[in-house]
């Protein structure tokens, strides 16, 4: 037999259904249900969405400062414009290879 019932909370997996003898009133979810194996990738993608736009504001104020630093270098108008919008899309995008999180449930 499969381990086809899932505790979305803690991730145990069992043979029957039940609630999760791990989490205090946590029904097990049957995974083979398209509707949870929905659910359940709608909760990942959130999930990831919510991280990247995380990722995303703190690369956009950290992208700022070797901007200001150019700023007296280089001086004020689209060039600045250009490098902060340059520089934060780079460390957002190194940052979510790095710090991005994976799928979570088992679908």
């Amino acid at each position: 037999m499969s381990e086809r019932f899932y505790c979305e909370r803690c991730s145990h997996r069992q043979d029957l259904a039940g609630d999760c003898p791990h989490c205090e009133d946590e029904p097990l979810l049957d995974i083979e249900d398209p509707d949870v194996r929905l659910m359940l990738r709608e909760m990942d993608a959130a999930d990831i969405r919510r991280r990247n736009y995380s990722i995303g504001a703190v690369a956009a104020v950290v992208g700022i400062l070797p901007v200001a630093a150019l700023s007296i270098v280089i001086g004020e108008g689209k060039t600045l414009v250009l490098a902060w919008a340059g520089t934060s899309i780079a460390l957002g995008w190194a940052g979510t290879r790095l710090f991005g999180i994976k799928a979570r449930h088992p679908v």
